[in-house]
């Protein structure tokens, strides 16, 4: 696939969507099934059959390392790894946590947030180009990275439950 490839992690399979994506940008594509029951060996129109490729699964933060960018519906554990590969970030929510997390993408500056249902070939074709596929968007993507992998969640996940729990308080949570 190379660091010229585009990751498209979906749940709900458009293979019109995946069309317009390669069309515009003449980008190889992997797209991750998930539990979307998408078949490996499904056709793809209009694109050629070494230009796409379709798994179940692949450890997403390991292929997200070496693309130019992932096409992602935002919930939190692909959102975050999709950040500790240093990976810029289309997200295209559908529920949950997934709005919220799409709306800190364009804040931080790491990729752009579309609504799925708006999302025409020229809006794509516009977001990836003008906000996503931008050597400063990888830059910034990349530095948080660093940062995050500097952070040691678990060990502050425990100090605030102790700190709670022996009476101490926790008047700020956030820190």
């Amino acid at each position: 696939m190379g660091d010229h490839g585009i990751v498209h992690g979906i749940s709900v399979f458009g293979d019109v969507e995946v069309s317009r994506i390669w069309k515009s940008r003449g980008r190889p594509i992997l797209i991750l099934a998930g539990w979307s029951g998408i078949s490996e060996n499904m056709p793809v129109p209009d694109i050629p059959r070494g230009e796409i490729m379709i798994r179940a699964f692949e450890p997403f933060q390991e292929v997200a390392r070496h693309a130019c960018c992932a096409i992602i519906h935002g919930g939190i554990g692909t959102l975050a790894d999709g950040i500790l590969a240093g990976c810029p970030l289309l997200v295209e929510p559908y529920g949950g946590d997934q709005y919220l997390n799409a709306w800190q993408v364009p804040r931080l500056k790491i990729g752009a947030a579309a609504d799925h249902k708006q999302l025409t070939e020229e809006s794509l074709v516009r977001l990836l180009t003008e906000r996503v596929l931008l050597p400063d968007v990888r830059q910034r993507v990349e530095a948080l990275a660093v940062e995050v992998r500097k952070e040691d969640g678990l060990t502050r996940a425990c100090e605030l439950i102790e700190k709670r729990v022996s009476g101490q308080g926790c008047e700020k949570l956030w820190v």
